[in-house]
């Protein structure tokens, strides 16, 4: 799938198919809590935002 040109959207698309890789091999389970850590932009430095999503 084409990079998304909104950068939430994307860090979202990434996130989801990591976790659907990490249920498909059994690292996940489905409804499992996922600690994400990321910026609010690309780049060095903007790592600030902390959030809990559902696998």
């Amino acid at each position: 799938e084409p990079k998304s040109q909104d950068w939430q959207e994307d860090v979202d698309k990434r996130l989801r198919w990591g976790m659907d890789q990490a249920i498909e091999v059994g690292l996940l389970k489905a409804g499992q809590p996922v600690v994400v850590i990321q910026g609010f932009r690309s780049g060095y430095g903007n790592t600030n935002t902390m959030r809990i999503v559902v696998a």
